[in-house]
């Protein structure tokens, strides 16, 4: 280190090496944690069986309005088969 009247930088400063070290330590915590996060985040989001698209989700669960609209026109096709069959009979 370059000397200035008879001391180092470092002596002037109070910056030692463990406190060097310190910063580095947390610096190198703090990035680790963020990329595992960011990989946890993604393998979680790329998973299939926990995140559907809309579409199939709408297709998958319908809303009652639908099932019983959906519902009535099965009916309506029996009840209209069932007239044709007792005119056959």
């Amino acid at each position: 280190m370059a000397a200035t009247n008879g001391s180092t930088i470092s002596e002037k400063s109070k910056f030692t090496w463990p406190i060097l070290l310190v910063i580095v330590a947390l610096v190198a915590s703090v990035l680790t944690f963020g990329l595992t996060s960011q990989g946890t985040q993604a393998i979680h989001t790329a998973n299939a069986d926990i995140h559907h698209p809309t579409a199939q989700l709408k297709l998958d669960f319908m809303g009652k309005e639908l099932a019983l609209q959906q519902y009535s026109e099965i009916i309506r096709r029996l009840d209209s088969i069932d007239n044709k069959l007792d005119r056959l009979q």
